[in-house]
């Protein structure tokens, strides 16, 4: 089964986006193309009147081209505009020398819009989103005048729409970035993790051997460490609670949502006030328990004492544990391994995407499972491309 998950499983996927024809971008042909880029983000809206029977529990990601660029555009254009061509961005059989830009967009290999854009998890998404809500977007027509851009069906490009089809993106792959983020973060810190690791078992190691003279040190070292940093804790705690609080009109909480940025919640003073709280439960229980168990912590100092002498004379008992420990981290590694195989394992699915009132719906359901290799050879997407009015394509789930 291993070796079945690693022929048929490509672990780059859960890193990178892909393109509508399944590339990888940033993998393999695409390594100097490492962005998706998505050609009308109106489409992205999650209300697709598509029948559930079709999708089979699988949404559309986005109905709408998407090509691997090498940079997310800085700069918003229309096709009709006159600095349309040096920030185009097309499908990958689209040549410099190709200028009609006109039959390009309406045969749905180049945008018919650029939005400028910044880089999130390997998609181009618009720049200040939220600044756009409930606005016609405009850009210079290259006459040094602003002039209106029009999305892919001829209507003025409408920032809450643009705004919601971004955010219908974002919320598929909020379950996808945790993964992502984890997955990113250990490919470039395991060094770092190794050598933390490595510098805590050496701690740990000498503080087994120097148990032996100076338990009674160590021990009360340790528990009064704790019980001092706890109340540093606490005190900073509710410190930073006063100040937030003082900031914010004397108000503990104002608004609270679920994000992932950490410094959101170092933000707010019911944070603070709540560590604050935590720690000092745990303070006055670490004090309680050493007033109270005073006498008894003496006697287990003693044996501990002890039974450090005893490890002293079986010294290569304190390795065994590492054999174990080994032997854990290999399991867990090759689970890890499998698990991202088998998460990408299978062929990509494509759907057909594009608006069922253009079509007839007895030669052709929006959202059904197509052959992009057939789809590309098929008369009627030629006869599609002829008629001018429609432009169907296919499009990849990612």
């Amino acid at each position: 089964m291993s070796v079945s998950m690693k022929c048929i499983g490509d672990p780059r996927q859960l890193l990178h986006p892909t393109d509508s024809e399944g590339n990888i971008c940033g993998a393999g042909e695409y390594t100097n193309r490492p962005y998706a880029y998505f050609f009308d983000w109106t489409k992205c809206i999650k209300s697709l009147n598509v029948p559930a029977n079709i999708l089979q529990g699988r949404p559309f990601v986005c109905p709408t081209k998407q090509v691997c660029v090498q940079k997310c555009p800085n700069k918003t254009s229309y096709y009709k505009f006159g600095d349309y061509n040096m920030n185009r961005i097309c499908t990958y059989d689209v040549t410099e020398s190709d200028n009609n830009n006109e039959e390009l967009v309406r045969d749905g290999k180049c945008a018919s819009y650029i939005i400028a854009s910044k880089p999130l998890f390997g998609r181009c998404v618009p720049q200040q989103i939220e600044s756009l809500a409930n606005s016609i977007i405009q850009a210079p027509d290259g006459n040094e005048a602003n002039a209106t851009v029009y999305d892919s069906n001829g209507q003025p490009l409408n920032g809450s729409k643009l705004e919601q089809g971004v955010k219908y993106l974002v919320e598929l792959l909020n379950l996808k970035q945790i993964a992502v983020m984890l997955v990113e973060d250990l490919a470039t810190s395991w060094k770092y993790i190794l050598l933390a690791f490595g510098l805590s078992v050496v701690v740990s190691f000498l503080w087994i051997v120097l148990m032996r003279w100076l338990a009674k040190p160590l021990v009360w070292f340790g528990i009064i460490g704790f019980i001092v940093l706890l109340g540093v804790i606490t005190g900073l705690a509710f410190f930073e609670f006063i100040q937030l609080r003082a900031n914010n009109d004397n108000q503990i909480i104002k608004e609270f949502k679920f994000v992932a940025d950490a410094n959101y919640y170092r933000s707010l003073p019911i944070t603070w006030l709540i560590i604050g709280i935590l720690s000092g439960i745990l303070l006055l229980i670490a004090v309680l328990v050493v007033l109270v168990l005073f006498k008894r912590l003496r006697i287990a100092l003693a044996i501990l004492q002890e039974a450090s002498k005893a490890v002293a004379y079986n010294f290569f008992s304190l390795f065994w544990p590492f054999i174990p420990l080994i032997l854990h981290i290999g399991i867990f590694a090759y689970w890890v391994a499998i698990t991202m195989y088998l998460a990408t394992a299978g062929k990509p699915i494509y759907r057909i995407a594009g608006n069922q009132s253009d079509v007839d719906p007895a030669d052709l359901t929006i959202g059904q499972i197509c052959n992009p290799q057939k789809w590309n050879k098929s008369l009627f997407k030629d006869h599609v491309i002829r008629s001018s009015k429609i432009n169907l394509t296919y499009s990849n789930l990612v």
